[in-house]
Order: structure tokens, then C-alpha cells, then sequence
């Protein structure tokens, strides 16, 4: 029988070493016969493996090798779990972004347990406020999302009280291996054979409090001459550190080792005689420990952890924050009084072996993995919080949202949308026209509208720009209530993410089939002899990334708490997607004419347009048809000499149009305009003889409603919701999608017979009301309010 598997979450693992590492690292080590672990950590640097097999577990490193990787963690690590779904205990370690991937993988597959374990070495303040407010709400994620929950010192399990955790709390602290610490290789320190040493191991910043012991050796100076501080570690303080420990006082009594590998930080810890480290907080400080354990009487701050580990004068001696005359002071009594010094490193060396060894710690792990946490001794759910804790911890008022739940819009209040988009002007396409739409009109119902325009993040590689756009949504959606997402996939999914994180409604617009059109794109699509259209699509089999898209707008539309869709074709595409009928609301696209367009003949002038004149609009990709229509020009040209087609709009098939064009001679009449204005786009409507769109796919396209705005007569494909508008010889003329003739014939049709194009202009124009931007705006607002 397999053993069950563990998959602890931590934002950096080997090389990297602190707190949370050792711990995954000597609990897997200890518990590898009950459990099969598995470590999920960011990568950061390029030399580093992405896969490692270690002796206490199998390592997966996510990333690019930079430091961004940790920031890219959550998502990259969702993925890795959607797309393997193992079986697995989800054990976060720390308060950063390696729990966060496990409690975001909790939220949304439940049935995996999940374990978190508090590590945090920042102050009140700093948790509170810290990134912008994200560490705390991130810490409330987290504990809402969990199971059981332990921490590493009493005033962390104060602080998932403090927080919202309601059950059980285990205070298991990290440990330490008391045989590797108890066992010394002689190392030379300072150039003075007996001197007095004083010895610390920290990270160099503001919060461990270096600069109050330099200042403190200063005094100590005075009454102990040959007086040494070694300071191991690094940090952003280090320069600060070094100036100040330059005065021609103690410029030879200060000495900066840097990084040291952890292995040997026993070797530096038995050649000194005191260590101290003055910290402003810590969450636990299992340095003090370790140091105990080589024989060392230890002097630190009464803060956060530290309580757990000094009892005053029996186990170390502490001193006042801040305050480096009390500290100089302790130093020199310990120097001073040899008893003392015993006294503390007895009581230190039984503590350790009775709280701290790693063998006793392993064991509370496996109760915790096996049934849950036992309820601390020192804090369990019934009894209160520290007077201290409350004091200084007590954090704002948060909002219901950040606890997970989905929140409600109250209909007497703005409602607060943020519109998540793959486009925006001067973008072509329906959700750039859709969404300008809402955000001019939906504030006059009652609606504030911001926008998240993927356009932000396009310039990033491929996955970093849709984890980049995650971000951006969960920034901007703090303050909406309703996060609106325009397609299922590229926005779709980061947006639902964030919206399920921040407690928001979330809603979806389908307007096409995300994963049948990246599909077309690929070179696979492109390969196929026929063409594949959509409804054929739902039911084929293709490759990995095409079925992992597909699975992902399926899934993405199930969870939607309301999906919206122009047309009645696309309901029924995303009621085959498994959405219920209930959830899926029809409110079709709509467009009315800007004021100000000039009339047709005015607009020919400004452009320089003369003779017959054909205009397409839209995304230059495989199923919008355009090399049919290209390749239907030259016969055109024989019957309308003077035949011009303006094609607008960008995308990866213009370099092959553009060659097509040349290689048919045609260049002089066909012009290429690329993404341009809307109100540009509009004046070449205006200025056309003809509207030809040939398509393969369409959801209901907002080009044919501009061109019926416009009074140009449309030519184009009885597909999807095409056939919802255009009625063949009434609105508009119907030919087969890249049927060659049937185009020619019916671009022929129009700019031959002026009367019919006529009539089937003022036909279409009589279903402006019914597609009018007033009655999109009304029912949208209506819907929002619902």
C-alpha cells in the first residue's frame, strides 16, 4: 500500500536556508516512512534545478531562475496542481507566497487537506500594513482556507487567533539538531587568542536589531578592552552597519563575516562566549536555540517568540528593546559572573532537549498530518488573547470580502464593476467596442466602471503576462464589487481567481470559443486539409494545450455566478460547455451611431477614397476568411476597374495576406490600414460601397451593427450569430464561408445594383432599436442589480 503523500509549499527551499526550509526539511526527514513528501517551491536562480530527488523529499522548483519566480509562485503552482491532481496533504510553511499556492489549491479543490504552519519574524505593524495590506489579508486567506493550523511560538498562535482562526491552534516551534550543535571544530575568529567574544546570527535588517548591539559594544568597550563582536549574515542593512562600526572606537572590535553555509555555523558559535541579538520582533528566533545548544548563554529582547525560549536569569537574560545601555550593561554582568553564565547554559541545554529536539517535534507533525492539531496548552480556542497581543496586533476592521465569501450587491448603492478585458481602443474587436460601451454609459445607471485592460501586461513572456494580469485584478478588484471578465480564458481565469480570493461576484461574458480560435492560430489548426468549425470543435479530439484551454473555459463558465452572451448561438455553445440554463443570460451587443459622422461622400474626401470601394473589418486570423476574399479581387477587378478593398484591422496572419496580395498584382488595390481608431474605422464604413465580412465564426459581431449604423450594405456568411441579424436578401446578402463564387457574386450584386444595396441598408436599419446602446445599457444595469 503507497504511503499517503505530503506536498509542503514553501516560497524557497535548498540552497536557500532559513526557518521554514530546516523545518520541511528535518520533519520529512523524520517522518519519510510515514508519509511520502513532496516539496513545490520557486525556482529563482537559472543554476538551480527544476527537479531534485533529496534524501527527505522529491523537490519541483516552478519558475524562470529570477527572483520574480517567488511572486509567480501561486499561480504557476495552481497550474502544476490543476493539471496533475494528486492526492495529497497541502502543508503551507510560512506566511508568504509558498502557503498561499496551497491554501489558493484548498480553495478550490476542498477535499485536500490543508495544514498551515505560521513561521513570521515581522513586527504589528509591518503584518498589518505590509505590501500594501496584502500580508494580512493574505494571512486571513490562508487561515480561512485551513484545516488545522500550527505555529512556531505562542505569539504567532495569538496571532492567527488575533486573525480569525476559531479552532485548536498546535504550537509546535521549529528545533534544532542538538548533537550537531553540541560537537565544535576550533575556527579562529579574531586575531586576539582570548578574547571576549560576542556572537550573533542574523539577517542584516532593521528588525533584529544590530545597530543597538554596535552601540552597545562601544560601551562594553569600556570596561571589557579586548572585547570582540563577530556578526554573521547579510542584508540590506549591512552598509549602515559597517559605517557605524567604522569610529576609530571600535573599528578592530567589530568584525562582518557574511552568508556562512548553515553547517558551519556551530564552528563559530563554540569559540564565542555570549551570544545577543537585540531583536524589535521575531516570530520565534531559533537561532537562540541553537546557540543554547553549543553551550552559549544567549541575551535577547522580550518580543514576539523570544518568550518562549528565555525565562529571565534561568534560561537568558533579556533586555530592554531599543535601549543599547541596558544591553551593555547585560553583556558585561554576564562576562562578569561565570555562575551565571553556567546557570543559564544548563537550564538552556534541558530546555532544548525537552521542547527543541527535532526527533520530538517530528512526531507532533504526524499527529497533526494524521488527526489534526491538539489544542496548545498556553492557547486554545476557548480562552482569550494576550492583553499584549490585543494591544499591539489588534488589526483594522476588514471588510467581509477578504474572508473568502461572495459577497452582495445592495441595490440602493453605485454598484462597483471592474471589467476585465482582452481588448481596448484602439484594439478591433467586440470586447474593445463592449467595453468602451459600459464604461461611457453604465455611470449614468448607477454603475462605476474601472477597467482591467489585459494591454498591461501583453509586452510580458507568455504565462508571466496572464500571472502578471492576476495581480493586476486582485489590486484593482479590492474595491469593486462585481469583477466582469470578457472572455473565459486569457482574462477569464486570472480574474475568477482573483475574484474568488478578494470574496467578489464574478461574471463571465462568452463571446466565442477561446480555445477553438488559439487552436485555429496554431500550426496544428493551420495544418488541418478542411476546415474545423466550432460546433464540430466541442466534440474532437486535439492536442495537450488545446484540451487544457477547453477545459479551462469549460470550467471557468460552470463556476461563473452569471455568464452573459450576445446571442441565442452562443447560449446554447456554453450550455453544451455544462453551464446551467438558469445561469446564462442573452443581452445582445448593440452599437448606435456617433454624432458627427460625415455623409458618404463628405467621408471619400477626408480619406481619398474614390471609385468602388469594398471595406472588411476584423482580427487578421484564419477564420475570418480573408485570403478568400484577397484571392477574390482580381476577378472583381475585371468587372470594377477601378475596385479598391480596405482591410482593417492586425493579427498574425497580415505578413500572408500582405504576400498574397503581392503575388496577385494587386497591391494598387488592396490596402492594408492595420489597427486604427474606432471613429476612423467608422468613416471607412461610411465611405464604403460594401460591407463584406467573411467568416467562418462569429459570436454576434459588432462591425455588422456598425456597418448597419453606418448605412452600408453587408455581405457576409450565415454562421453563428450572424444569421440572428442578417436575414439573406431582406438585411443583408448571405454567401457560404471562402465559397470564392458566392462572395464574388454577391460583392458583385451590391456594387453593381445600387437599389438593392439600398434597400437592404434601410431593411437592416429598421433593427437598430432592437440592438440600440439605450437598451444594452438598461438591461446590462438591470442584470448587475439582479
Amino acid at each position: 500500500m503507497s504511503k499517503p503523500q505530503i506536498i509542503a509549499f514553501t516560497t524557497s527551499y535548498h540552497p536557500f536556508i532559513g526557518g521554514a526550509e530546516i523545518a520541511v526539511q528535518e520533519v520529512s526527514r523524520r517522518l519519510g516512512a510515514d508519509f511520502e513528501f513532496v516539496v513545490l517551491t520557486a525556482r529563482m536562480r537559472r543554476d538551480i534545478a527544476r527537479r531534485e530527488k533529496r534524501p527527505e523529499a522529491r523537490v519541483i522548483r516552478l519558475g524562470f531562475g529570477a527572483e520574480l519566480d517567488k511572486w509567480l509562485l501561486p499561480l504557476l503552482g495552481f497550474f502544476w496542481f490543476f493539471l496533475r491532481r494528486p492526492n495529497a496533504i497541502l502543508w503551507g510553511v510560512d506566511i508568504g507566497q509558498g502557503a498561499l499556492t496551497g491554501a489558493l489549491i484548498k480553495f478550490f479543490f476542498r477535499r485536500h487537506p490543508f495544514v498551515l504552519t505560521i513561521q513570521y519574524g515581522g513586527g504589528p505593524d509591518e503584518l498589518r500594513r505590509g505590501r500594501g495590506g496584502f500580508i494580512a489579508a493574505g494571512l486571513r486567506f490562508m487561515l480561512g482556507r485551513a484545516d488545522s493550523v500550527t505555529a512556531i511560538s505562542t505569539h504567532l498562535a495569538a496571532v492567527a487567533r488575533q486573525y480569525g482562526y476559531k479552532k485548536d491552534i498546535a504550537v509546535i516551534p521549529n528545533g534544532v539538531d542538538a548533537e550537531q550543535f553540541a560537537v565544535g571544530i576550533p575556527h579562529s575568529l579574531s586575531p586576539t587568542p582570548h578574547a571576549t567574544t560576542i556572537i550573533t546570527v542574523s539577517r542584516l535588517v532593521h528588525k533584529n536589531g544590530i545597530d543597538i548591539l554596535i552601540d552597545a559594544v562601544a560601551e562594553v568597550k569600556k570596561s571589557i578592552p579586548d572585547i570582540q563582536c563577530v556578526i554573521i549574515g547579510d542584508g540590506p542593512e549591512r552598509g549602515n552597519l559597517e559605517r557605524r562600526a567604522a569610529s576609530d572606537e571600535i573599528r578592530d572590535h567589530v568584525r562582518f563575516v557574511g552568508v556562512i553555509p548553515y553547517e558551519q555555523i556551530p564552528q563559530y558559535l563554540h569559540e564565542a562566549d555570549v551570544f545577543v541579538r537585540p531583536s524589535r520582533s521575531e516570530g520565534m528566533g531559533n537561532v537562540f536555540v541553537e546557540a543554547l545548544a553549543a553551550g552559549l548563554p544567549i541575551i535577547g529582547t522580550p518580543v514576539g517568540g523570544i518568550v518562549d525560549i528565555i525565562e529571565d536569569g534561568k534560561t537568558g537574560l533579556f533586555v530592554r528593546p531599543d535601549d543599547s545601555h541596558d544591553l551593555a550593561e547585560k553583556i558585561i554582568r554576564l562576562f562578569n559572573d561565570p555562575q551565571l553564565q553556567q546557570t543559564i547554559v544548563e537550564n538552556g541545554q534541558k530546555m532544548v532537549k525537552q521542547r527543541f529536539e527535532w526527533n520530538n517535534i517530528a512526531v507532533e507533525y504526524r499527529a497533526v498530518f494524521k488527526e489534526g492539531p491538539s489544542p496548545s496548552p498556553l492557547l486554545r480556542k476557548e480562552d482569550p488573547l494576550p492583553p499584549s497581543i490585543l494591544r499591539k496586533e489588534e488589526p483594522p476592521p476588514l471588510s467581509p470580502p477578504w474572508k473568502g465569501g461572495v459577497g452582495e450587491v445592495d441595490a440602493t448603492q453605485r454598484i462597483r464593476l471592474l471589467i476585465a478585458t482582452p481588448l481596448y481602443p484602439p484594439d478591433i474587436g467586440g470586447p474593445a467596442t463592449y467595453t468602451k460601451i459600459l464604461e461611457e454609459e453604465l455611470p449614468g445607471d448607477g454603475v462605476t466602471v474601472a477597467v482591467a485592460k489585459f494591454d498591461a501586461v501583453r509586452w510580458l513572456p507568455k504565462i508571466i503576462r496572464h500571472i502578471a494580469y492576476f495581480f493586476l485584478v486582485l489590486w484593482k478588484g479590492r474595491r469593486a464589487d462585481i469583477i466582469f471578465a470578457q472572455d473565459p480564458v486569457s482574462v477569464g481565469l486570472p480574474a475568477y481567481l482573483a475574484a474568488k480570493i478578494l470574496g467578489k461576484i464574478f461574471l463571465l461574458k462568452v463571446v466565442g470559443d477561446y480555445a477553438w480560435e488559439q487552436w485555429q492560430i496554431s500550426r496544428k489548426g493551420q495544418s488541418m486539409r478542411r476546415f474545423i468549425n466550432v460546433e464540430e470543435f466541442q466534440k474532437g479530439q486535439y492536442d495537450r494545450i488545446t484540451k487544457l484551454r477547453r477545459d479551462i473555459e469549460h470550467w471557468i463558465a460552470r463556476r461563473a455566478k452569471m455568464v452573459i452572451v450576445p446571442s441565442q448561438y452562443l447560449k446554447g455553445m456554453v450550455l453544451e460547455w455544462g453551464t446551467p440554463e438558469e445561469k446564462i443570460k442573452v443581452i445582445h451587443n448593440a452599437f448606435d451611431l456617433p454624432e458627427g459622422l460625415p455623409p458618404k461622400e463628405d467621408a471619400r474626401v477626408r480619406l481619398d477614397l474614390s471609385g468602388h470601394v469594398v471595406v472588411s473589418v476584423g482580427r487578421l486570423v484564419p477564420w475570418k476568411g480573408f485570403d478568400v476574399l484577397i484571392s477574390s479581387i482580381p476577378d472583381l477587378i475585371a468587372r470594377f476597374s477601378d475596385l479598391r478593398l480596405v482591410i482593417i484591422g492586425s493579427g498574425p496572419e497580415e505578413a500572408r495576406l500582405r504576400a498574397l496580395a503581392s503575388s496577385l498584382g494587386i497591391n494598387d488595390s488592396v490596402e492594408f490600414k492595420g489597427q486604427i481608431a474606432h471613429a476612423e474605422t467608422l468613416m471607412y464604413l461610411r465611405a464604403a460601397d460594401v460591407f463584406v465580412l467573411n467568416t467562418g465564426y462569429e459570436g454576434l459581431p459588432h462591425t455588422i451593427l456598425e456597418a448597419i449604423a453606418v448605412g452600408v450594405p453587408i455581405a457576409t456568411t450565415p454562421v453563428g450569430g450572424n444569421k440572428e441579424i442578417i436575414t439573406h436578401n431582406i438585411h443583408g446578402l448571405l454567401f457560404g464561408y471562402n465559397d470564392p463564387a458566392g462572395l464574388t457574386e454577391a460583392i458583385g450584386r451590391l456594387l453593381s445594383d445600387r437599389a438593392l444595396g439600398a434597400r437592404l441598408a434601410n431593411s437592416a436599419a429598421e433593427l437598430l432599436e432592437r440592438f440600440s446602446r439605450k437598451r444594452m445599457i438598461e438591461e446590462t444595469a438591470e442584470f448587475l442589480r439582479s
